[in-house]
């Protein structure tokens, strides 16, 4: 539905004769009439999304180093410290995209190439879906060699297992 039309106010789908925005109020297009106009959304491709995935973990790699180094993780002492610096070294990449996600709508990567994540009516994820996207539905989409992320590729929304398990999407952002 890469025709779908969103409020150009608060970016909730609307219809495409709407008058005005069933979630905000705004006054759309109309024949003569000055408003805001909806645009069309523009579903990223597989590759630009591989593209921001490799600059988001070159970035949550420099962090592990930074942290790793700061933590003393370097040290093969065998202590409690060491588990907890190593169970903090593990949730970095989930907490990493799911804060970004549920607060910007877009990691470091995604920013970079002018993509952002939206739920399915076009607003940005809340924090219950960035969990789920981020968390469950990203071991999902790669508990089987991957194919869930893979499944962009062939998905004519380009949307990848996770995105269908907490309803979201990527998407080209309006600038």
């Amino acid at each position: 539905m890469a025709g779908s039309l969103f409020c150009g106010s608060c970016g909730s789908r609307i219809p495409a004769d709407a008058g005005f925005c069933g979630a905000c109020g705004a006054k759309q297009a109309s024949p003569g009439g000055v408003a805001r106009v909806a645009a069309p959304l523009y579903y990223a491709t597989f590759g630009v999304r591989l593209v921001a995935a490799i600059i988001d973990w070159i970035v949550i790699w420099l962090i592990w180093i930074v942290m790793g180094i700061a933590l003393g993780a370097a040290e093969p002492a065998v202590d409690l410290d060491y588990y907890y610096t190593r169970l903090l070294l593990l949730i970095l990449p989930f907490g990493y995209h799911s804060v970004f996600t549920a607060t910007r709508g877009r990691t470091i990567g995604k920013s970079a190439l002018g993509l952002r994540v939206v739920s399915e009516d076009g607003t940005k994820p809340g924090l219950d879906q960035a969990l789920i996207r981020e968390t469950i539905g990203k071991l999902v989409s790669t508990v089987v060699f991957y194919i869930g992320f893979i499944w962009a590729a062939f998905s004519r929304e380009g949307k990848t297992w996770h995105d269908v398990l907490a309803g979201t999407r990527v998407v080209y952002a309006r600038r």
